[in-house]
């Protein structure tokens, strides 16, 4: 009967054995799981990171374009300031003639 002893401990030693390695195996599955979360995060924060330089680069656009505007409102109140100065040249040069004062000392003042 010994030996049906021993054939008990070495199946129990196998039982203990296996068990054992169920568990290294399922400690394995855990970290696997582990870095499979970690790099399903990473993937979500690199996705974060692509959407903020996503946003600060249409911002940034925005912002150029809205100076463009700016640019072509200047360039129209520029422009418009010159038409403004052509105008008013006309108009000093059409009333010029009646109030131009002589410069010769000889003649009499234009406007008396």
């Amino acid at each position: 009967m010994d030996w049906f002893a021993e054939i008990e401990n070495a199946i129990a030693k196998i039982t203990n054995a296996y068990a054992k390695f169920m568990d290294v195996f399922a400690e394995i599955e855990n970290a696997i799981a582990k870095i499979t979360n970690a790099y399903a995060k990473s993937i979500n924060v690199f996705a974060e990171i692509e959407n903020a330089i996503a946003k600060i680069t249409n911002a940034y656009v925005k912002s150029i374009n809205v100076f463009a505007d700016i640019e072509n409102a200047i360039a129209k109140i520029t422009n418009a300031y010159a038409k403004f100065m052509d105008e008013f040249a006309e108009i000093e040069n059409a009333i010029a003639p009646k109030w131009l004062v002589s410069t010769s000392l000889n003649q009499p003042h234009a406007l008396s």
